[in-house]
């Protein structure tokens, strides 16, 4: 721990992100790399449902400090990316991917660009290939675990339930929701894997281990639990690739994995160094914002070039979306996390809202004007992507 930051959580994030960057980077490398959002989404449902049921206990849960927090931890980064992708989106897509775009844009602004995505096509299809914003799916989701889940466990508080009986129902939802995950994958996969109903029981996973108070007092369990899950993580990224059913079934590895290691919670030695070092410390730290960037800079890297993408642009990609992202996190993240606004919740609510207003009006009102004729090379640049229904 350093101060209330457990160092083992942010060696995980690290891990998380950096599957997902070398993946979108080069899939051959990381096949399963896609599954660092599931690691985020655990590790979220141990934090998020971790603070409402603190709160909740204490009496002194409120909506509006609880969404003026997230705003303030999350949106300004964003805003900062999405502004720039814009930008970048405006000179180098047609005019009807860049309408598209400019749809997709509003649609994460609204926290819906999960199911945006999926009403163009699945994940892994080229045809979201250079969606400048596709990767906003997974911001979505958890935002909707955000509105649903603070909601939820305030109704079962106020029925004055014991603690066990909360488990179960967070249990029942659980179930339920890994249920229709596996269900939904013969029947529409896209939807299984897009949709946050499919994805909340992992969240749940994470929340459980709050609630429950569950703890490992063992040293050599800890150290145990943690290596097996270390090699499960590793193995699932090597295993698993676009073909693989998922989530579903297949989720459960890498769920109960990040389980594990909360769980765990190892304090020292190896293991703890492995997830505490300082490399790690600094990848998890900067997580957020090197999410953010690194998709639109492949994407505008890709487009730039076009089929020029050798091992050292790759390495270029990479170096890039590192030194973004950490500007963006000592530059806008830090700064903001630093704001106080206890006393402003409900201004700096309706001044989140109001910017998200203009930035997505703005682009919506930048379509027609972005219909007037384009350089021809641009057209080039558009040939390579298109929104289609597969």
């Amino acid at each position: 721990m350093k101060g209330r930051l457990r160092l083992d959580i942010q060696g995980l994030r690290a891990i998380a992100v950096l599957s997902v960057v070398i993946f979108h980077i080069q899939p051959k490398a990381l096949p399963g790399g896609y599954l660092g959002v599931d690691i985020f989404f655990v590790i979220s449902g141990y934090l998020i449902i971790g603070q409402l049921w603190r709160a909740l206990s204490r009496n002194s849960f409120s909506f509006t400090a609880f969404y003026s927090s997230r705003f303030k931890r999350l949106l300004p980064a964003y805003i900062a990316v999405a502004a720039v992708t814009s930008i970048l989106s405006y000179i180098y897509l047609l005019p009807g991917e860049y309408a598209n775009y400019s749809y997709s844009l509003v649609a994460s602004l609204l926290y819906s660009s999960n199911f945006w995505f999926y009403s163009q096509s699945g994940y892994f299809s080229s045809a979201l290939e250079f969606a400048p914003l596709l990767h906003t799916w997974s911001l979505s989701v958890e935002e909707q675990f955000y509105i649903v889940f603070p909601i939820f466990l305030m109704l079962l508080t106020k029925m004055n339930l014991r603690i066990a009986a909360i488990v179960a129902s967070l249990i029942l939802l659980g179930v339920a929701s890994f249920l229709l995950s596996e269900w939904l994958l013969y029947k529409d996969s896209a939807l299984s894997f897009f949709a946050s109903p499919t994805r909340f029981w992992q969240f749940i996973s994470g929340g459980l281990l709050v609630i429950t108070g569950v703890k490992c007092y063992s040293t050599w369990k800890a150290n145990l639990i943690v290596s097996l899950s270390l090699a499960c993580m590793a193995i699932c990224f090597v295993s698993y690739n676009k073909y693989t059913l998922f989530p579903g079934i297949n989720a459960l590895p890498i769920t109960l994995a990040t389980v594990g290691i909360i769980y765990a919670h190892v304090k020292g030695g190896f293991l703890h160094a492995v997830l505490a070092n300082r490399v790690c410390q600094f990848i998890g730290n900067i997580s957020y914002s090197l999410y953010l960037w690194h998709w639109p800079v492949i994407v505008f890297f890709k487009l730039q070039f076009l089929d020029h993408y050798t091992y050292t642009d790759m390495a270029v990609v990479f170096t890039v979306s590192l030194v973004l992202a950490i500007g963006t996190y000592y530059f806008i993240e830090v700064p903001f996390r630093k704001v106080n606004i206890s006393n402003y919740q409900k201004r700096y609510l309706a001044g989140s809202a109001l910017i998200s207003a203009i930035l997505a009006i703005f682009i919506l009102l930048s379509i027609p004007i972005q219909n007037a004729p384009f350089p021809k090379k641009n057209h080039v640049f558009g040939t390579c992507f298109k929104y289609t229904n597969e």
